[in-house]
């Protein structure tokens, strides 16, 4: 042990792994979906939409980054091309990392697959539907941010390089080739959530990773009209569950689909053999293979080329959550003043219109055993909404949470599972501690000289102080104050030589917190 320091743990915090309310992004290793390689010859091509000759020629609009492995200059530039499409009828506010490789499938026909990298449970995120996995690139799009690396790719994209490929942008496509670009868009709407998890084993039927429906699960229903999701009348796993999922007759029903087609859902591809990646987050290959809505049909034949995903794919991706309405709220921090009443504000950011009338505040005094309902004003007729509530006394609680309507008759809520939290402050004489998280290290190599120490602080009514106590082999007590940064992080550090700490030392410390109460609060 003679090149090491060795640091004994004092009074530390130890950071546990986030559990299902945090945005936890799992690696995604098994929801996957393949495009065939059709058998017969069509000759159809459907032009890029309108939006993407308006947009092309202006800044701003959705981005989407490749990160190419093995493509060439004119495989590329098609490539561009067709995410170029998605751009302009993606939101704006979205930007999305697809990691593409150009490689050899073995499997016979398949022209290319995707999958998303990761997903993320919609609770944790103020999802409309909360209970269900979101692919990472729709997860960020509700969110408002980032919640990976952008090189890791939100999407993985693989294309077949043994495939004779038309790279052409112009849609021409030779009646001997398959045209690269509607397979890209293809493949990329279902890494933005066109994607299921549906399986067959044996003689069950099953879904979701740990029995969590994936988003577009929960829009699969029979032809009665049955969730597939719905555990009261399926269990998962279970036989019905499989006779349903190769039922040839399923259908994807949601409220922007249904405005868009007058009430009709969508058919979706659910043949007797189960085919997983292709079965169900599929349109249905004979009820649209003639039609403009072909695009995400299972099958692409020699000289077909759909450059527009069609008003009716988008609908669909729209009720996965691409047509979003956020509810953004600075949540309260608790407080020792005399107040006599508080007021709530919160931003309403939407992708299509919303009831200005409905921006609700539901409150309450006592837990939720009885509860207040009020509609929030905007003062200047905008997206920014207020309200001003009483605090019966002092020593009180508010719990509370935040609602809006849009268009589609779509109820958003926030935090959305108000059924297991919601947002809270206190109004009182403040007797909660600071709450400390900190990972201690056994031991530092004898030469590091610096000795850093990091800490995340937080408290219900704001810090005073974060510093370090600590000794040196059982030595009289020394202090270092630690400095604010970023995500309620506190650092500093210590320099070896000057403290003439040498091998088999140890140092022994502990965080202290005090928080602002008119009678500090120490951790």
């Amino acid at each position: 042990m003679k090149n090491l320091w060795i640091f004994c743990t004092g009074l530390i915090f130890i950071t546990s792994a986030p559990g299902l309310n945090a945005q936890e992004l799992i690696k995604n290793s098994r929801i996957t979906s393949t495009c065939y390689a059709g058998n017969k010859v069509k000759r159809v091509y459907y032009p890029p939409p309108e939006e993407f000759y308006k947009k092309r020629d202006q800044k701003g609009g959705a981005s989407i980054t490749f990160y190419y492995t093995g493509f060439s200059a004119t495989g590329i530039t098609a490539m561009e091309y067709a995410a170029s499409i998605l751009e302009s009828m993606l939101p704006s506010d979205v930007h999305i990392t697809v990691a593409a490789t150009w490689m050899n499938i073995s499997i016979a026909g398949v022209l290319a697959n995707s999958t998303t990298t990761g997903i993320i449970g919609g609770w944790s995120i103020d999802a409309w539907k909360p209970r269900a996995f979101y692919p990472v690139a729709l997860a960020e799009k509700i969110a408002g941010k980032s919640l990976n690396e952008d090189s890791y790719g939100d999407i993985e994209l693989n294309i077949n390089s043994s495939i004779n490929w038309y790279l052409g942008i112009d849609g021409n496509t030779p009646i001997y080739k398959y045209d690269l670009i509607t397979v890209v868009i293809h493949e990329i709407i279902h890494g933005l959530g066109f994607l299921d998890s549906f399986k067959v084993v044996g003689s069950l039927g099953s879904y979701g990773p740990s029995s969590i429906p994936m988003i577009y699960d929960l829009f699969v229903e029979d032809y009665s009209g049955n969730n597939l999701t719905d555990t009261l009348i399926f269990a998962n796993p279970s036989p019905a569950l499989k006779t349903k999922i190769t039922s040839g007759s399923l259908y994807f029903d949601g409220p922007l689909l249904k405005n868009y087609t007058s009430g009709t859902r969508a058919r979706l591809y659910s043949p007797s053999t189960f085919d997983e990646g292709s079965s169900i987050a599929h349109l249905d290959e004979i009820a649209y293979d003639t039609t403009k809505n072909a695009l995400m049909t299972p099958f692409l034949d020699k000289g077909e080329a759909i450059h527009n995903p069609g008003k009716f794919t988008m609908s669909m991706l729209g009720d996965l959550g691409w047509i979003n309405t956020k509810i953004i709220h600075e949540t309260l921090k608790d407080t020792e003043d005399s107040l006599s009443n508080i007021t709530i504000s919160a931003t309403i950011k939407s992708d299509t219109t919303y009831n200005h009338s409905k921006v609700g505040l539901v409150y309450s005094f006592n837990n939720f055993a009885t509860s207040q309902t009020v509609y929030m004003t905007s003062p200047q007729s905008d997206n920014n909404y207020s309200t001003t509530i009483a605090i019966p006394s002092y020593n009180t609680r508010v719990d509370y949470y935040l609602s809006a309507v849009d268009c589609f008759s779509r109820s958003y809520r926030s935090p959305s599972t108000v059924e297991e939290s919601h947002y809270s402050f206190f109004i009182g004489t403040d007797t909660v501690k600071p709450v400390i998280k900190h990972t201690s290290q056994e031991y530092y190599l004898e030469k590091i000289d610096t000795i850093k120490f990091d800490a995340a602080v937080t408290d219900n009514i704001g810090l005073d102080t974060v510093y370090l106590e600590y000794k040196i082999n059982d030595g009289p007590s020394n202090y270092l104050g630690l400095k604010p940064g970023e995500n309620d992080g506190y650092s500093n550090f210590l320099k070896a030589k000057t403290l003439s700490i040498v091998a088999e030392d140890t140092l022994q410390y502990r965080i202290i917190a005090k928080d602002k109460a008119a009678s500090p609060n120490q951790k």
